[in-house]
């Protein structure tokens, strides 16, 4: 009898199994027919890649190199079928450069949570937490080491002004190293964070959308050379309602914050100066998620995206 229970035991695990690489398979499948898509399940770029991509930006350019960074929190890939493959934020800004499949989490040896302090940390740092020189968030709720510095440190001591513009209180706390570095040095770096008052309170991420187009709208003394923002209704409604493209709040979340990333590029190519600058234009996500949250190294939790305005 036993033996007949093992038997039946391993055949369940074999079944599941099956099912669960079938999920993956198509999963994938569905984010590699994605438009304007450069790569593949087995090319996937790392969120470690773009630090490097905006360092490089600033030192090649042969005009005035700019950069800007939206990011959607917790965003899943299969959610973004749901944008209009033309005139979408992250597929009108595709159209020009490409949209490539990435992944946060870690590598082996050197795997960290799929959360939100760990995700931004490597995306700002260019490092894992737990790799030789790595930033050490690996989690929530921790401080980021002295080095790596954040990119937008990096380029303030090029010369470079820099800004982060944020809700969440927390990203205080994990960059405090790198602020006060920046203000013992007088480097130009602004850490923004939006507390929206009255009526604002109802839609953060629309006050913060007011803010960053505030920012990029100045020219000439006082102008910033690299913005980067984190707008945060998709997660927030992921852990309220489910992170599934099935969620039709979850969709919502989307379809708003592209809405503002719409009109924040739109902002840049107003600019009077837009011509006389070289600007990369990147949205991305940290994390993906699995029912109410994420955390864990599920495929649905590591895989992300990126949306350049150039091949990268």
């Amino acid at each position: 009898m036993k033996k007949i229970h093992f038997i039946e035991t391993i055949v369940c695990v074999l079944m599941l199994s099956c099912v669960s690489a079938q999920k993956t398979a198509s999963y994938y499948a569905a984010a590699e027919a994605l438009p304007y898509v450069k790569n593949s399940r087995d090319t996937q770029l790392k969120q470690t890649d773009i630090v490097p991509l905006i360092l490089s930006h600033f030192e090649d350019s042969e005009r005035r190199p700019k950069a800007l960074v939206i990011n959607y929190d917790g965003c899943r890939i299969d959610l973004l079928p749901f944008l209009d493959a033309e005139t979408s934020a992250v597929f009108s800004n595709a159209s020009d450069g490409g949209f490539y499949l990435m992944f946060t989490g870690g590598e082996d040896g050197c795997l960290q949570n799929t959360r939100t302090a760990p995700g931004f940390t490597t995306q700002f740092t260019g490092k894992w937490a737990l790799e030789e020189g790595g930033h050490g968030v690996f989690n929530n709720g921790l401080l980021k080491k002295d080095e790596p510095r954040t990119h937008f440190v990096r380029l303030a001591e090029k010369g470079y002004a820099t800004a982060f513009h944020f809700l969440w209180g927390a990203y205080g706390s994990i960059f405090a190293n790198d602020r006060r570095y920046a203000e013992k040095n007088g480097l130009p770096v602004e850490w923004n964070r939006c507390r929206p008052k009255g009526e604002a309170r109802k839609n953060p991420d629309e006050a913060l959308m007011r803010e960053v187009i505030d920012r990029l709208s100045v020219e000439g003394e006082g102008e910033v050379d690299f913005l980067t923002c984190i707008f945060e209704n998709t997660d927030l409604a992921g852990h309220h309602y489910g992170f599934s493209p099935d969620e039709e709040r979850y969709r919502e979340a989307l379809l708003e914050i592209d809405g503002y990333a719409r009109k924040i590029i739109e902002t840049v190519k107003n600019r009077s100066t837009y011509a006389s600058e070289d600007w990369l234009i990147l949205i991305s996500t940290d994390h993906g998620g699995r029912n109410l949250t994420h955390g864990a190294q599920s495929v649905y939790e590591r895989t992300i995206w990126i949306s350049s305005n150039r091949p990268l």
